[in-house]
């Protein structure tokens, strides 16, 4: 389950979800059933040419500049959508084996993806008054939040530091990031150290004590049961998926 700019979405296997960049977004698992999904990061540099030609000016120039929003989800129930999810998925196995040219193979999908998004018009235009004043005060709140956390996660962090951070009271900031996010502030604090110590398990051979250490854990008993709680197993079962895993 996902929730995106307080929509929630719940997704089936083998469906997608688009983020547009700069919405607030949280994932979670529903039921202690263990799920893998990947995710497909760029930014929008990646696919600008220097050249100002129809494909930037006409679709996106637009995009990057928050005057078209792109469909949320996609499931593969017409033929358009089976090309999206397919492109996706190819993405993820070629960056994987990563063949000489698979950067090419790449930009290209992602060109085919928001092709099939144009040409089947799955985006509207956005009005320039559509976000509120309020609103946008209350999503910059929570991006200043999450700024904290990310360059603070290190550290002891806590309620109070947080509320503090954007000049709020303790009990609102709770309720309002709860509303905002679909988890407590310390659940979200939780979720990003254990990704981090996630990626650390990937990426690198240091020790697993120092990894905790590194992603913000005193206590590494705390650690490992908090892992296996989020991942439903330990660090060291899950570094042993380090051949099977990739970060795109």
């Amino acid at each position: 389950a996902f929730l995106v700019n307080g929509t929630p979405y719940r997704l089936l296997a083998g469906q997608a979800l688009f983020i547009n960049a700069g919405f607030l977004h949280s994932g979670s698992k529903i039921g202690s059933h263990p799920f893998k999904y990947f995710a497909v990061v760029f930014d929008m540099d990646f696919i600008s040419g220097k050249i100002f030609d129809a494909c930037q000016y006409k679709y996106f120039d637009p995009y990057v500049n928050n005057l078209y929003e792109i469909h949320s989800v996609y499931t593969g129930s017409n033929c358009w959508e089976k090309v999206i999810l397919d492109k996706l998925t190819y993405i993820n196995e070629i960056y994987n084996s990563q063949p000489f040219g698979y950067e090419i193979a790449i930009k290209a999908s992602v060109f085919e993806i928001f092709s099939q998004i144009f040409v089947n018009n799955a985006f509207h235009e956005v009005k320039p008054n559509r976000i509120t004043t309020s609103g946008a005060y209350m999503d910059a709140r929570i991006k200043d939040t999450v700024k904290y956390i990310r360059e603070n996660y290190k550290d002891k962090i806590t309620i109070a530091n947080l509320a503090d951070n954007i000049n709020i009271n303790e009990d609102y900031f709770c309720r309002f990031f709860k509303r905002m996010t679909g988890s407590t502030p310390m659940q979200f604090v939780n979720h990003y150290k254990i990704e981090h110590a996630a990626r650390l398990l990937l990426e690198s051979d240091d020790r697993i004590t120092d990894i905790a250490v590194d992603s913000g854990f005193e206590n590494f008993s705390h650690f490992t049961r908090l892992f296996k709680q989020m991942k439903n197993c330990t660090p060291t079962e899950y570094r042993g998926q380090r051949k099977r895993h990739s970060f795109i």
